[in-house]
């Protein structure tokens, strides 16, 4: 079954590799950005308290020197 997933999978991973190299070709985002959206996208989908992350993000910012 897994085998027939990910060749159901194959096409649109292609479609999403072409739409990545296209926003960075086009100086839409770069790589950076890119990634930042990706990652902003996946805490979204999995209903991520954002507050709470926020409140993890800056203790964190405070304890972990730069």
């Amino acid at each position: 079954m897994k085998k027939k997933e990910k060749e159901s999978r194959a096409p649109y991973q292609e479609q999403k590799k072409e739409l990545r190299t296209s926003y960075i070709e086009q100086g839409w985002l770069n790589k950076e950005e890119f990634n930042l959206v990706k990652k902003s996208f996946n805490l979204l989908k999995q209903k991520t308290n954002m507050e709470d992350l926020s409140t993890i993000f800056d203790i964190s910012k405070k304890e972990i020197p730069e």
